[in-house]
């Protein structure tokens, strides 16, 4: 079976792109800026050509409830991040009735062997084994995900740094008030990271943007997620001096 993948890159597009375009299946990403999945979803449920597509969610960790949430909305089945190349494969079958053998194995070619001398297994910022399991064993495919993240790390930085930043001039100017940061903009933009990491082996900056994330969901910003933020732009660091081996020369 062929598979012909069309990304959407929020909500809206998404929306647009189902009014031109009919899908055998939708992967439907929850967090979303502007336009979240869900609401995505019923859109495409009242507009355009997709009305009975199948649309699946895909979460970075569900939260207790939301699996029913989501059904009760109209998506057909979730997922949740990281999707591996089996799940992924289970689903297309289960919702198309058709068998992904198009995504081959290539971890046996000659062509896709990387040289790590990083980080030993399972230590350290980069687990390559873990960078293989994800990848179905193919070390190409492997090094790419990796080299995606390294790539995006500097502006996420940036990003989280300025966070920081108004953290600590809030609590200069009084430290009663509460501070003058958009939760629900970090959150989006945690989201954003941690459905990025999900995809290759980082597990201590996994760990600590899943839990970042869990506690903005939870609870306003406190001293707890200032902490987690700090160390999380630390890890960050970490991880792009750790992989820059794998970035292309």
């Amino acid at each position: 079976m062929s598979i012909d993948v069309i990304q959407a890159y929020d909500g809206l597009s998404s929306v647009e792109i189902c009014k031109e375009e009919r899908f055998d299946l939708i992967l439907m990403d929850i967090r979303m800026p502007g336009l979240d999945g869900i609401e995505a979803s019923q859109r495409i449920r009242k507009e355009g050509i997709n009305q009975r597509t199948p649309i699946i969610a895909l979460t970075a960790h569900a939260m207790a409830g939301e699996k029913e949430q989501l059904l009760a909305n109209g998506l057909e089945d979730y997922m949740t991040k990281p999707v591996s190349t089996q799940q992924l494969k289970k689903m297309i079958s289960k919702w198309t009735g058709q068998i992904a053998e198009d995504i081959k194995d290539e971890k046996n070619s000659p062509d896709n062997h990387i040289e790590n001398g990083v980080t030993e297994t399972g230590s350290g910022s980069i687990d390559w084994d873990a960078c293989l399991h994800i990848s179905g064993g193919r070390e190409k495919l492997a090094g790419e995900m990796l080299g995606d993240l390294i790539s995006a790390i500097p502006a996420f930085s940036k990003q989280l740094k300025s966070y920081e930043q108004t953290l600590e001039q809030t609590h200069e100017i009084n430290t009663s008030t509460d501070p003058l940061v958009d939760s629900q903009q970090l959150l989006a933009d945690v989201h954003k990271l941690h459905g990025l990491v999900c995809y290759t082996g980082v597990p201590i900056l996994q760990s600590l943007a899943a839990k970042l994330e869990k506690q903005l969901k939870t609870e306003p910003m406190n001293s707890e997620a200032e902490q987690l933020l700090s160390d999380l732009i630390n890890e960050l660091s970490n991880v792009e001096k750790a992989g820059a081996p794998y970035l292309p020369s």
